[in-house]
């Protein structure tokens, strides 16, 4: 419970379903009674918080604002509702699970701008077919069976690149 009260310290809401810094820049949260279809986030949020949009299987679709830099730690994690993902150019950090088992998710395109992902990040994307970056779709699906399920990631190669900065 401290934790809560420290965490949404000073926050304040932009609209009545989403939680923000007092600033408007952090996107705390996007409360669970929120059953729309469509979010499109305000412009100036430049950081996501873990968990922000998590299980939301109603949401389809997400308008990123040009002013984000950070989506955290599995932020978009269950979304199965998300089928497509265009992130802003200037975005630089994805931390691992973002989009997690977003089961109907088939694309996504990252901006030569991203810095870092991490891994699983596309853990359980099973309609997943392809990442592109710098020029380079990342086709290979690799599932495998993990704690007694089946998931699917993309290959090591994808992650290593990304993160080696080339």
């Amino acid at each position: 419970m401290e934790v809560q009260a420290f965490v949404f310290s000073g926050a304040t809401p932009f609209d009545e379903d989403v939680v923000f810094a007092a600033d408007n820049t952090i996107l705390f949260l996007y409360k669970p009674e929120s059953q729309t279809f469509k979010y499109a986030i305000p412009d100036g949020v430049v950081r996501i918080m873990p968990d922000a949009f998590r299980g939301h299987e109603e949401l389809t679709n997400i308008i990123f604002p040009d002013s984000l830099k950070h989506i955290g730690e599995d932020v978009f994690r269950g979304c199965k509702g998300l089928v497509s993902v265009l992130l802003p150019n200037g975005i630089e950090q994805i931390d691992c699970g973002a989009f997690e088992n977003c089961a109907n998710l088939t694309s996504i395109t990252i901006p030569n701008s991203v810095k870092y992902i991490g891994h699983d990040t596309f853990e359980g994307c099973y309609a997943l077919r392809g990442v592109a970056f710098k020029g380079k779709t990342y086709e290979t699906i690799i599932c495998q069976s993990r704690f007694g399920h089946e998931t699917c990631d993309l290959p090591p190669e994808f992650y290593d690149t990304v993160n080696a900065g080339n």
